[in-house]
């Protein structure tokens, strides 16, 4: 009987062993599976968090850039300047088109085609257009005007202008030129965007669409919002709206839109 009831027990004990080895592998299932999901969450929240922090620095530079549109200093190479006519010319150095004078303001609309848009579960889809419209401005340099680049403006009676644009990297970038008054000079730099890693890790522009707010009877109120295509008279655009569509990895594509008055256009005498 002694025998038979210490087979029993390690029979037992046996099974209780096992139970115990089961609910252990289901725990630690359990804890695998909680740490994906933390490091999911965490890392959807440090996507977000980086492309908030961009877009934080991109929109600032952006639209107090733009907002320079129009700057003349009173004082050109000691000449106390009477006309912004004067400065402001027909000018079709580097990438404005500047071809009225007294136009500060210039768009053009683009395309972007076969975009790939990457999904959560790994899937990819294909946007087939998606519009890549280009904003550039022209102004004086001065002590507290700045490049898009980040340098200041300052040399003597230059005139400067500014491009954003999307590139074929699917960055947001700028091309900071020196258009007048000075040895002219171009440098072209991403300001939003990633080449580097994986595409689906990547920040990307996926397209960027501007209105322009035009003035018809000059109230300085906007009338009326057109794209570059439908503009007549550039030296009536006082404001733009840009949107960006925009994908952080394999976060939904989101729109993000900037509105940018220009205090100084039309760069009236």
């Amino acid at each position: 009987m002694k025998i038979r009831d210490n087979t029993r027990q390690a029979g037992i004990g046996l099974v209780e062993m096992m139970v115990v080895m089961l609910l252990g592998l289901v725990m630690l299932g359990g804890v695998g599976s909680l740490y994906l999901n933390f490091k999911k969450t965490y890392q959807i929240q440090k996507t977000q968090g980086e492309l908030q922090d961009g877009f934080r620095y991109a929109g600032t530079l952006l639209t107090g850039i733009l907002r320079q549109a129009g700057y003349a200093s009173m004082q050109v190479n000691g000449t106390l300047l009477s006309n912004k006519a004067d400065v402001f010319t027909v000018n079709s150095v580097g990438t404005g088109n500047f071809t009225t004078v007294n136009q500060v303001v210039h768009g053009q609309q683009g395309t972007l085609t076969n975009v790939p848009v990457y999904a959560s579960d790994g899937s990819v889809s294909t946007l087939g257009s998606s519009p890549a419209d280009r904003i550039s401005i022209r102004f004086m340099g001065g002590t507290e005007i700045y490049r898009c680049l980040g340098g200041r403006a300052n040399l003597t009676g230059a005139q400067y202008s500014a491009t954003f644009r999307i590139n074929s990297n699917y960055e947001l970038e700028c091309v900071d030129e020196v258009v007048a008054g000075a040895p002219t000079e171009t440098e072209t730099d991403q300001l939003l965007g990633e080449t580097a890693g994986p595409a689906n890790a990547r920040t990307r522009m996926l397209g960027m669409t501007v209105w322009y707010g035009e003035d018809t009877n000059g109230d300085g109120s906007v009338d009326r919002y057109r794209r570059a295509s439908s503009v007549s008279d550039w030296r009536r655009i006082i404001s733009a709206r840009i949107d960006f569509l925009v994908q952080a990895g394999l976060l939904a594509p989101k729109r993000i839109s900037y509105h940018v008055n220009f205090p100084n256009s039309p760069a009236a005498g």
